[in-house]
């Protein structure tokens, strides 16, 4: 995972080479799709807030079916979920028919990350903290919720591992499939442009070459 300070310097030679070398309505374009991005990251992580509280009921009911279930299964303590916020989200049409229009269901294929998050959660001193508390505010089960990503789904290295496998590059990458390939740069010519060694980029032939623009281009049979 990159750090902060990779991630910033990454930004500012990314937005460097869009002011340098692309038009404003190029630009604008592009930022409304990473407004799209992070607006499904966004819903991704909710639906997995919802999977977690599922993921509670369900090893309640599962408890009470026992043979001989003990006390604690017959009469458990729901506090996580009767929490007043994932209540509001799980009751709230508006947030289930955008998960349904961005086609939110990865974690009905891939339900071990939820299985991780809610074991790590289980475990961890947070929710234990939580559960044995005895005032219900909806304030208080926001800040849980609010703790829980911070402190529990945010710094999970797998799921970020997952998430990073699940993002189709072709869908912000690639427009023109047909005639589009990658070649890795070299050399240190393009640097303030944006492109430095090593750097895959992503060609598209069918774009008419214009000037202000970074090309690609043929000279003595080796592309320059």
């Amino acid at each position: 995972m990159l750090n902060r300070r990779h991630i910033r310097a990454k930004v500012m030679q990314i937005l460097y080479a869009q002011t340098s070398n692309n038009s404003e309505e190029t630009l604008n374009s592009e930022l409304q799709q990473n407004f799209e991005n992070m607006y499904s990251l966004h819903l991704l992580f909710l639906s997995l807030l919802l999977k977690l509280r599922q993921r509670a009921e369900d090893r309640q009911e599962k408890a009470k079916q026992k043979f001989r279930p003990t006390q604690e299964d017959a009469h458990p303590n729901i506090r996580f979920i009767e929490n007043a916020l994932l209540v509001h989200l799980t009751e709230s049409e508006s947030l289930a028919s955008k998960l349904k229009l961005y086609k939110m269901d990865c974690w009905e294929h891939d339900g071990e990350y939820v299985e991780l998050n809610f074991q790590e959660m289980i475990q961890s001193k947070l929710y234990q903290s939580y559960m044995n508390s005895t005032k219900n505010t909806f304030n208080k089960d926001k800040l849980f919720i609010v703790d829980l990503f911070k402190e529990i789904i945010a710094p999970n290295e797998k799921l970020y591992d997952y998430l990073e496998d699940k993002i189709d590059l072709n869908q912000y990458l690639v427009k023109h499939p047909a005639s589009t390939f990658l070649v890795r740069a070299s050399g240190e010519s393009m640097i303030n442009a944006g492109i430095f060694p090593d750097d895959i980029l992503v060609v598209d032939r069918s774009l008419k070459a214009e000037d202000g623009k970074v090309i690609i281009a043929v000279v003595d049979n080796e592309l320059t």
